[in-house]
């Protein structure tokens, strides 16, 4: 996966991965493997300086939300991310979390996937002939 961009919580802001180079970012996620969210915007260059980590298909409620804020409130940051998983389940409280941003990704293949595809190929049509 790579970034492709980012987006404010309900669609109407864009901003490029670039303005994430050197600025602070705090991270929700609630995802099974939060660590590989925070390496990919450490790629981007940025700078997590706090993670909240909630469970893997956590449901997100008020008392969860206001404490997203309350510590919102007293990090530090420039940016605020969330995953797109999460924010299909933050878009009802997006009034609260106006200053909230979506990680948009895209899948990057290797570059070695279409030789290792090809040599599976050959191997097999080699398989199928004997």
């Amino acid at each position: 996966y790579r970034i492709e961009k980012i987006t404010s919580l309900d669609g109407q802001e864009e901003k490029e991965t670039s303005e994430l180079k050197g600025k602070r970012l705090l991270l929700s996620s609630g995802i099974a493997n939060p660590q590989s969210f925070s390496k990919l915007l450490k790629l981007e260059e940025g700078c997590p300086v706090a993670e909240m980590r909630f469970e893997d298909h956590h449901n997100y409620s008020e008392s969860s939300i206001r404490n997203m804020i309350e510590q919102g409130n007293n990090t530090p940051h420039d940016f605020w991310l969330t995953t797109e998983k999460d924010a299909v389940k933050l878009k009802s409280f997006q009034q609260q979390l106006k200053q909230l941003w979506v990680v948009k990704m895209k899948i990057q293949p290797d570059p070695e996937w279409p030789a290792f595809f090809n040599r599976f190929l050959d191997g097999l049509s080699k398989t199928s002939l004997n």
